[in-house]
């Protein structure tokens, strides 16, 4: 009988042991530990209970049939200028815009959409980091915004998913906050106050990292 218990205890120490070491060694090469932790977190997320909370946001995008039968990409300011005006309609307490409006196009067609924008009295516009450099919304556009957030994301190259957002990024001695964060801070009408751990914003603190400045999505 102790024989037996003793087999029973060495197989299950060599189960642990195995599983331990494979772990280990996932753990130390790096491509198969990394893809082991996405797919841990994926499914996590995926399984993750909803919250039960009433909906405070909308999201309006533009699918690519609407887009092909509007005109296409080169009709996208007054695409943008339609939909602004019916949202405004609505008046939402914050409207945040993830289209690039760097360049100018026809001038009709951005003298259509600074109208619209105008129309919305809190408005966050996007602006990018390239090459180094802020392109900002275009001059033309700027004045109607309440303030500027950035869009860059974290991509992962092994699989092209973006799991985090940078909640800041600094350039040319210009700092700017993420583009949600942004939005979130005005529609709660709050400021951002930083300490070398988190972000706070009225009651909700966002856990981050001074020297990692990101939030998991």
């Amino acid at each position: 009988m102790a024989s037996k218990s003793f087999k029973h205890s060495a197989i299950y120490v060599g189960v642990l042991a195995a599983c331990f070491a494979v772990g280990l060694t996932a753990g130390w090469w790096d491509p198969l530990g990394g893809r082991l932790d996405h797919y841990a977190y994926d499914e996590m997320s995926r399984h993750a209970l909803a919250d039960d909370r009433d909906p405070e946001s909308v999201v309006v995008a533009v699918d690519e049939r609407t887009l092909e039968a509007q005109g296409g990409v080169r009709n996208m300011r007054p695409i943008l200028a339609k939909a602004i005006i019916q949202i405004a309609a609505a008046q939402p307490k914050v409207v945040a815009i993830d289209v690039i409006l760097h360049d100018a196009t026809d001038p009709k067609d951005d003298a259509q959409l600074e109208q619209a924008l105008r129309q919305l009295p809190k408005l966050i516009l996007p602006c990018e980091l390239v090459d180094g450099k802020w392109e900002d919304p275009l001059a033309q556009f700027k004045p109607a915004a309440t303030a500027v957030g950035h869009v860059q994301r974290d991509v992962d190259p092994r699989d092209g998913v973006s799991r985090q957002v940078p909640l800041e990024q600094s350039s040319q001695g210009q700092r700017r906050w993420a583009l949600a964060l942004e939005a979130f801070r005005i529609a709660r009408g709050v400021g951002i106050v930083e300490s070398p751990e988190d972000l706070q914003l009225g009651l909700e603190v966002v856990p981050a990292r001074e020297e990692l400045a990101t939030a998991l999505c």
